[in-house]
């Protein structure tokens, strides 16, 4: 076996799990039909990972040692909290422009208290980035970019995670939804130069196997996070519908 063939191929395997039984959230979105105000409580629960995201890419950059990580890691960062030279604004301020489309106020978004499957999600990763490895913290951050990544869905011959229905039934303008199209080709670039990193300095075979282990638990935090808000969108919705 090639030397990065073993950590090339469990991720995949960790992905094609992920992707072949999707949270509850995700297949809810790949229909195609969510509501305005499904979606408005989708953004309020998604902030608080948008927010909490460059933390964590702050916590591997500050045990890295590598420069060239260091670089990527802080990029990444500069999108999420600074701008994205996309568009010019920054990730979250995108996500909250959104939301003021979609009927919400600023206001309103950052006081919605967090889901406890949210708080152990977060937590989760707060770990995972702060007392792992830099290594293992940086594998941890990348599984959940390549989650978003439609081309490495289509590449294992799965959807993308949200259909672009969802959006087109809610009448948001390409400037309303930019938070969508720029945060996808981010992660596009992010996680393909974060993963050939992890090629790269994953040397051993205890290197790659404590990469997959974290992987692992990133997506299962993900699985978690996703199908609190699924639940809370069920709820709200029945609770409407009474």
């Amino acid at each position: 076996m090639k030397k990065n063939e073993y950590l090339s191929q469990g991720l995949d395997e960790i992905l094609r799990e992920y992707f072949a039984n999707p949270p509850g959230l995700i297949r809810f979105w790949q229909k195609g039909d969510c509501t305005r105000e499904q979606m408005q409580i989708w953004l309020k629960h998604f902030y608080h990972f948008a927010i909490s995201f460059p933390r964590w890419l702050a916590n591997v950059a500050g045990v890295c040692p590598h420069q060239e990580v260091r670089k990527i890691l802080i990029r990444n960062m500069w999108d999420e909290e600074v701008k994205d030279a996309r568009t010019g604004e920054c990730h979250v301020d995108l996500l909250i422009r959104m939301g003021k489309a979609l009927g919400l106020t600023r206001e309103e978004i950052v006081t919605t208290p967090p889901l406890p499957t949210t708080i152990v999600a977060l937590n989760t990763w707060d770990n995972l980035t702060r007392s792992r490895s830099w290594l293992e913290g940086l594998a941890a951050l990348q599984i959940l970019e390549r989650m978003n990544d439609p081309d490495t869905a289509e590449r294992l011959g799965y959807p993308a995670q949200l259909n672009p229905k969802v959006w087109e039934g809610l009448n948001l303008s390409h400037e309303d939804s930019a938070f969508l199209w720029v945060h996808r080709e981010a992660d596009k670039a992010h996680a393909g130069g974060e993963a050939a990193y992890l090629f790269k300095y994953a040397v051993t075979r205890h290197d790659q196997e404590n990469i997959l282990q974290v992987s692992r638990e990133s997506a299962a935090a993900m699985r978690i996070y996703q199908d609190g808000i699924y639940h809370a969108i069920l709820k709200e919705t029945r609770a409407e519908a009474a």
